[in-house]
């Protein structure tokens, strides 16, 4: 076992896990179930905290008619979570991270990314795991010098689900 990873792993206390990683843990035919799903019972069997903002239940919420049973399932595996939710003061910090964020990058499509990469600061969490890793890294350090200006001075280590599971694999 490697004692860095150990270290790494073990830190991670309250996390922030995107709706793809979600929905790739329950869909069973997605090329990358068996990453997202292990990551799902990691965070749970260690009694991880997920980090469920407003922005993540409406994107739930939006999934289509046709992949209803994917919602459905979503929601229920949030319930076997402990999870938080920002409280006022928290969405109103995320809004002014994101309100200054936004002129800097007008690319409409990185948006939702930027909302819950900020949430997840503003939650304090440990972890960022999507499969979006490389478009919320090319936009980490703008995100943190707007964060560092309203004194939020940690931002949490981003990972793509392979490179998670890949490490959780190497920790008893």
């Amino acid at each position: 076992m490697d004692l860095e990873i150990y270290k790494e792993i073990s830190k991670i206390k309250k996390i922030y896990i995107d709706l793809n990683v979600l929905s790739s843990g329950i869909d069973e035919s997605d090329k990358f179930h068996e990453q997202s799903k292990l990551i799902l019972e990691w965070a749970k069997e260690k009694n991880i905290t997920l980090v469920v903002p407003e922005i993540l239940l409406e994107e739930i919420d939006d999934i289509p008619l046709k992949l209803n049973w994917i919602k459905e399932k979503i929601l229920k595996l949030l319930e076997g979570f402990k999870t938080e939710k920002p409280d006022v003061y928290e969405r109103m910090v995320a809004t002014e991270i994101v309100a200054a964020i936004l002129p800097i990058f007008k690319e409409e499509e990185i948006f939702n990314d930027i909302c819950h990469f900020t949430f997840a600061i503003v939650k304090n969490c440990d972890a960022f795991v999507s499969w979006n890793k490389d478009i919320i890294e090319l936009k980490v350090y703008s995100i943190q010098q707007i964060a560092s200006k309203i004194g939020i001075r940690k931002i949490p280590k981003i990972y793509e689900p392979r490179e998670l599971s890949d490490k959780i694999k190497q920790v008893p």
